[in-house]
């Protein structure tokens, strides 16, 4: 990362408690960074800053203005923050109907605006300074309209999209903004097993979440766009889309399209 002069890089990271956001946390303190970590879950946060000797705040970044008053905490403490990694996101496959309509704006705020008014509040200051990072953890999803996936991946085309225009906006002011889109990663996110996220990271359907972070830090070092971290992020949406209608009908029955 591009250190200022007599500057240390200060990198702020959503969802830092576990899975990816907890590795960016790590290999940016590898890398010398000062850190502000967020997240909703407090004991699992402190645990998190405790062991990287980090900044931190519990807050829900679904929540309307969440974005603004993080904003203004940092600004409150003189933070000036160098790489912004808006990581904090939420998974939703189910049947939509009027009773999930509030979970789906929850996640629409927490997936897709919050991370964006966060590029705007703290990537004008980046502008000003005529540096800085920016990656936006999207997902390959944001290509699989599936049926019950309509509400997650809407939010993640929303961010890669959103990261690919910024991406230009930004670039003649000196910060790079790369959209990060993994596939499955071995996180909590899915609410799957430990023993079959082991046995998905085993035969590499499902990566890891260091690897995955590690890869996104280089694509926003070189001026990326979009970071596919895995050949599966390639061939994945298109084996979906080569899918016959009437297969894609029996897996959703068989999973959760019965009543």
């Amino acid at each position: 990362m591009h250190k200022r002069l007599g500057h240390k890089p200060l990198a702020l990271v959503t969802g830092a408690s576990s899975g990816i956001g907890l590795e960016f946390a790590r290999l940016l303190s590898e890398a010398g960074c000062e850190l502000v970590l967020v997240s909703n879950d407090a004991e699992k946060l402190q645990a998190a800053a405790d062991e990287l000797q980090a900044n931190s705040i519990c807050m829900d970044l679904s929540e309307r203005d969440s974005a603004e008053k993080l904003f203004d905490w940092c600004n409150g403490l003189g933070l000036e923050v160098d790489l912004l990694v808006n990581n904090a996101g939420m998974f939703f496959w189910d049947k939509m109907n009027e009773e999930r309509l509030e979970v789906a704006e929850e996640l629409l705020r927490l997936n897709g605006l919050t991370p964006m008014k966060l590029c705007v509040l703290f990537g004008e200051q980046m502008k000003s300074r005529g540096c800085g990072y920016i990656i936006n953890v999207a997902s390959s999803a944001a290509q699989l309209p599936f049926p019950g996936l309509g509400c997650y991946s809407g939010s993640k085309a929303l961010l890669k999209n959103y990261s690919k225009s910024l991406h230009y906006e930004y670039r003649p002011f000196g910060v790079r903004v790369t959209a990060l889109c993994p596939a499955a990663v071995a996180t909590e996110l899915y609410g799957l097993r430990k023993d079959l996220l082991e046995f998905g990271t085993r035969i590499g359907f499902i990566q890891k979440p260091r690897r995955t972070a590690l890869k996104a830090l280089k694509a926003v070092r070189r001026g990326r766009k979009v970071c596919y971290p895995a050949f599966m992020c390639y061939y994945l949406p298109v084996l979906l889309w080569l899918l016959p209608s009437c297969v894609i009908d029996l897996i959703w029955r068989k999973t959760r399209g019965g009543d």
